[in-house]
C-alpha cells in the first residue's frame, strides 16, 4: 500500500469515528423527501454574540392563496449528535402534570399573532386545526429535564442551545425580510420543528414510576432559551426512525393543505 493510500485509509477511518457519517445519512434522507436543505447554517448566538452553526435547516412550503393565508412554510432545524459511549436520559412526567398548550403553541406562534386589531374567527379556527394535525399532540413521551450520565460533557444541553438559538435567529431574519419588502406577515404561516437526532443511547426516565427504558422518540419541553418567556417543544429522535419521521411530516403537510381547502 502506497503512502497516499495509507493516508486515505486513515482519513476515512477518522471520518467514520466522527459525527459526519450520521450527518451524511440524514442529508441523504432529506434529499429523498425533497426538502430544500441549508447545511451548516451559521447564526449569531444571542448570549455570546459569537457565530455558531447548526447542522441543517430545511424548508418546504404549501401554497394556499385564500383570504386567510397565502402560504404555509415548514422549517426543520436539525442538530445531529453521535453519542458513542454517552447516554441521554430524558425525565418524563405524566401528560396531566403540565399545561401542554403553553409549550406547543410556541412552535406555531410566529405568524398568526401579528395584527391584534384584526379578528378573523375562521382564521383562528384554521390555526387551531393545525394543532390536531401536528404530531405534537400525539402520545409521544414528554420530557421536562435531562441527565447525561458517565460523562462531564453535557452534549444534550449544547444541542438544545444550538437548535433553539438557530431557530430564533432564522425567525428574526424572516421577520426582518417580510418587513423590509412590506410583505404582510398575516398572510403567511410559519411552522418550526426543532429536531435533535442522535445515533443511539436515548432513554426515558419516568419520574412518576421511576421506570427507565430505551426510546427512539421523546418530545423535550423547555422554557427560557433566547427569551425568558419563550417555550419550545423539541423532537429528540434516533436516526433509525428519521425516515418515518419525515414521512409523518409530509402527511401533516397534506393534512394542512386539506384543512385550508375546507
Amino acid at each position: 500500500m502506497s503512502s497516499n493510500d495509507d493516508l486515505i485509509k486513515r482519513i476515512k477511518d477518522d471520518i467514520s469515528k466522527s459525527g459526519y457519517p450520521l450527518e451524511i445519512e440524514i442529508y441523504k434522507l432529506l434529499k429523498d423527501f425533497n426538502w430544500m436543505i441549508m447545511p451548516q447554517y451559521y447564526y449569531k448566538d444571542r448570549i455570546t454574540n459569537k457565530e455558531k452553526s447548526i447542522d441543517f435547516i430545511c424548508r418546504k412550503s404549501v401554497l394556499i392563496d385564500n383570504k386567510y393565508f397565502y402560504s404555509v412554510f415548514i422549517y426543520l432545524f436539525i442538530e445531529c449528535k453521535k453519542l458513542e459511549d454517552k447516554q441521554w436520559v430524558l425525565f418524563t412526567i405524566s401528560r396531566d402534570s403540565f399545561d401542554e398548550e403553553n409549550f406547543i403553541i410556541e412552535n406555531l406562534q410566529f405568524s398568526y399573532k401579528r395584527d391584534k386589531k384584526m379578528k378573523i374567527t375562521k382564521r383562528d379556527e384554521l390555526v387551531t386545526s393545525l394543532f390536531s394535525i401536528s404530531h405534537l399532540n400525539s402520545n409521544i413521551p414528554r420530557a421536562i429535564n435531562h441527565y447525561v450520565p458517565f460523562n462531564k460533557n453535557d452534549s444534550f444541553y449544547k444541542a438544545i442551545n444550538q437548535n433553539i438559538n438557530a431557530l430564533i435567529f432564522k425567525k428574526d431574519s424572516i421577520d426582518n425580510t417580510l418587513e423590509e419588502y412590506n410583505i404582510k406577515q398575516l398572510n403567511n404561516l410559519f411552522i418550526f420543528y426543532p429536531i435533535i437526532i442522535c445515533d443511539k443511547n436515548l432513554y426515558e426516565y419516568k419520574v412518576h414510576t421511576e421506570e427507565l427504558s430505551k426510546k427512539d422518540h421523546i418530545l423535550f419541553l423547555t422554557k427560557g432559551i433566547g427569551n425568558e418567556f419563550s417555550s419550545y417543544a423539541i423532537d429528540v429522535i434516533t436516526s433509525d426512525i428519521f425516515s418515518d419521521y419525515l414521512h409523518q411530516i409530509d402527511t401533516q403537510l397534506d393534512s394542512i393543505f386539506n384543512v385550508f381547502l375546507e
